[in-house]
């Protein structure tokens, strides 16, 4: 079970564009889609949720990385490594797992994209696995890349479509990160919206 669990949290900081997607969970007004691709042996993801909260309480949420350990499924260290503006930021993600399976790190540039007189915006999160000195016994995520894509209604809510897709790299069976990747989105994301429109529960 721990297994399955440290696959969940792993597929969350990614994205592509895909068609065909099967609806794989729907819970707590969250709903997780998975697709085939062509260019990658693992499943692309789609999580589609509404929030209530405010643009600049999600900026501060996500641009404060050292709080990701209370609401990102299973990560067990996160730290900035560089600040490039307001809106840009490079960090260090370290994501438990069970043994016998290594504990995976990531290295994400995130990057906020607003447009003016907009109530769209996005979120782009792609790896940059060489950035940073391996750690032994750690194996680096060698591939990853996400988009949000948020609109904001006039009730205060904001709709988020969130795609992703991840190469976790070792030896993991593809067909168990396949079989179980709906679920750490899931969690992930309804631990964010606790964080955002009330206190955490059942994390």
């Amino acid at each position: 079970m721990r297994l399955l669990l440290f696959l969940f949290c792993l597929q969350l900081p990614l994205t592509a564009i895909s068609q065909n997607w099967t609806l794989r969970k729907n819970q707590d007004s969250i709903r997780v889609y998975t697709a085939h691709t062509d260019d990658s042996k693992y499943k692309r993801i789609r999580t589609d949720f509404t929030i209530r909260t405010e643009r600049e309480k999600l900026f501060d949420l996500l641009l404060k990385v050292e709080h990701y350990t209370t609401w990102q499924f299973n990560t067990v260290k996160s730290h900035l490594i560089e600040k490039i503006s307001s809106r840009e930021i490079i960090y260090y993600n370290e994501v438990a797992a069970p043994w016998p399976v290594s504990n995976r790190d990531l290295v994400i540039h995130l990057k906020i994209e607003e447009y003016e007189n907009s109530p769209e915006f996005r979120i782009l999160t792609w790896s940059e696995p060489d950035m940073m000195a391996v750690k032994n016994g750690i194996v680096r995520v060698p591939s990853s890349k996400g988009e949000w894509k948020v609109t904001e209604s006039k009730n205060g809510l904001m709709n988020v479509r969130f795609e992703m897709q991840i190469d976790p790299g070792g030896e993991i069976p593809v067909w168990l990160i396949n079989l179980t990747s709906a679920v750490g989105p899931y969690y992930s994301f309804k631990n964010l919206k606790a964080l955002l429109e009330g206190p955490v529960k059942n994390r």
